[in-house]
């Protein structure tokens, strides 16, 4: 009860300059508190379960939401209540939650080969009775197979554990190896499920981005859909990437922290998500 009332105050907190440090004092604090929590607000009306030491579920707890830009975002493109949403990269649910509720006669498939953040996804899922979404234990990537996926050696700076940093592409503080995952491809899966259209794809998978958008080429040049994509600011991959992109005739975009978007005029300096419409 006492984390309830004081999370009333932290979420008012969270979006006001200056006062975050109260919501992040309160989620380094209980970092290492491994409770289960279920809250009935996320979105105004969505229910959303985690952990108070999972790095997304303890800033949805403490401060609302954890993908504030890109939830911003969506609510101001997804437009359509029949579209179809890839959310790659799903983890706990955050962003299926969000576009699942605007999409009540669409479809969101949510792509999650990590088994232990899959579990929670799921049950966020069926918290909310949504028979619009579809939870595909696979990851997508260039070709067909199976690669090794490597987690995080410890916590993050904040003292949460951040099952999401999982990757295939292992790094410094990133390189314990947790199993072998399933792979598709973005086209494999659309001639596979005869999709005609696919009108949003958000894609967060630490570092693969690339790989999956290789895979998925013939799809984007037919349906153009609408790219969330993260980058790593700073990096070859991520210049790569950007440069593939606007091969493939998108335009990026520079996502503000209240979800509005500009032209990026610089790509060697982007915001950590970008926006991309087909030009």
């Amino acid at each position: 009860m006492a984390k309830e009332l004081l999370r009333q105050l932290t979420k008012a907190c969270a979006g006001v300059r200056g006062l975050r440090r109260i919501p992040e004092y309160c989620q380094k604090k209980h970092s290492s508190d491994d409770g289960i929590f279920t809250i009935h607000d996320f979105d105004t009306d969505l229910k959303y379960e985690s952990t108070y030491s999972s790095h997304i579920g303890s800033h949805v707890f403490w401060m609302g939401q954890y993908a504030r830009s890109v939830l911003g975002l969506i609510s101001r493109v997804l437009d359509r209540r029949d579209s179809v949403v890839f959310d790659i990269g799903a983890n706990e649910g955050e962003e299926t939650l969000f576009c699942a509720k605007r999409v009540p006669s669409g479809k969101v498939f949510s792509f999650e080969p990590n088994a232990s953040v899959r579990a929670r996804l799921v049950k966020n899922v069926a918290l909310n009775n949504f028979t619009n979404v579809s939870i595909e234990p696979v990851g997508l990537s260039d070709e067909p197979g199976t690669l090794t996926l490597y987690a995080p050696a410890g916590r993050h700076a904040d003292g949460t554990l951040n099952a999401g940093q999982a990757t295939v592409c292992p790094r410094a503080g990133v390189d314990k190896p947790i199993g072998e995952i399933t792979l598709s491809t973005m086209d494999i899966f659309v001639k596979e499920h005869e999709l005609q259209q696919v009108d949003l794809i958000k894609i967060d998978v630490e570092g693969a981005e690339l790989m999956v958008l290789k895979g998925g080429k013939d799809a984007l040049q037919r349906m153009k859909p609408k790219l969330i994509v993260e980058v790593w600011e700073g990096e070859e991959r991520s210049r790569e990437l950007l440069r593939y992109i606007t091969d493939l005739g998108y335009i990026v975009h520079n996502i503000a922290p209240d979800g509005s978007f500009h032209k990026a005029t610089d790509l060697s300096r982007t915001s950590r998500d970008v926006f991309c419409i087909a030009n």
